[in-house]
């Protein structure tokens, strides 16, 4: 099981390399869609938030985005051109946000963190990350806030 130290260091070493980074990111996002997918409760957590999500991660070139639709929970990478919100990343900031360093929210009012569109569907944006994530952490035995 991964804990937050080795997370930490797994993910403060995809700083460098692009390529790296998003083969990760994208092993991590996967493996959180099979797991929400497939197990009754997550997906019950989905409920209430049915909409695209798109994220952007600048400086890797990395784009993707969630469709929540009928209780499942859709990931592909690129650009979906209906999304009513789009969040925008640096690494190391979406690192920080993943792992509870910083808080998305505080990083949007200082300006860091960037966003595009219905501001009701930012809120669902970042509701649903939060869940998202929370799951994952959990089933790699890391349940610290």
């Amino acid at each position: 099981m991964l804990n937050k130290n080795t997370l930490n260091s797994i993910f403060k070493g995809l700083l460098d390399d692009n390529k790296k980074f998003i083969t990760i990111i994208d092993r991590i996002i996967n493996a959180g869609v099979n797991l929400i997918n497939n197990t009754d409760e997550l997906r019950e957590e989905l409920m209430g938030f049915d909409g695209i999500y798109q994220t952007h991660i600048e400086d890797a070139d990395f784009n993707y985005w969630f469709q929540i639709a009928e209780d499942r929970l859709y990931y592909e990478k690129g650009e979906h051109p209906e999304a009513p919100f789009r969040c925008y990343f640096t690494k190391e900031l979406f690192i920080k946000i993943l792992m509870r360093e910083l808080s998305g929210t505080e990083e949007f009012l200082k300006g860091k963190l960037k966003v595009d569109g219905d501001l009701s569907q930012g809120l669902k944006y970042v509701k649903f990350h939060r869940v998202f994530f929370k799951y994952l952490q959990l089933k790699n035995g890391n349940n610290n806030h």
